[in-house]
């Protein structure tokens, strides 16, 4: 499956997209973001999360009109023998300045092996999705 998530944050600042699969709330995903802002990077990481992070919106603060676009894969959703694993590739600009553009890279395991049949997105500050944010899921086989 292919997951795009376009748009902004309704909270102040830049904001992680999230995926809960097939309902599952428990502590059962775990999850890598790679930050490349200008020169620098930086890293972190979660487990025993009761969510993936797949993906980032900016903020509707500072320069207005910015948007991320996110790009998610979710291999292998309809298997049952491996654990559900996403890759998500964010980028776009900041809300923060003129001209600050982010790349996000993220990875994320959900801990279940069933067939993936729903998926929840939402954002990690439990805000809202700016008017507009688009969210398309595309099937690939």
């Amino acid at each position: 499956l292919i997951l795009v998530v376009t748009g902004a944050s309704g909270t102040g600042t830049t904001d992680v997209v999230t995926v809960q699969f097939n309902g599952d709330t428990g502590n059962n995903y775990e999850w890598k973001r790679t930050t490349l802002s200008g020169a620098s990077s930086s890293q972190t990481a979660g487990s025993a999360a009761a969510a993936g992070q797949v993906g980032a919106l900016p903020g509707p603060t500072g320069t207005a009109h910015y948007a991320m676009t996110n790009e998610i894969t979710i291999g292998n959703y309809a298997g049952t023998t491996f654990y559900k694993a996403a890759s998500g590739f964010s980028g776009g600009g900041a809300a923060s300045s003129s001209g600050n553009m982010l790349n996000y890279l993220h990875a994320t395991i959900w801990q279940n092996t069933a067939a993936v049949n729903a998926i929840t997105v939402a954002l990690s500050s439990g805000g809202a999705f700016v008017d507009g944010t688009r969210v398309t899921l595309y099937g690939r086989s």
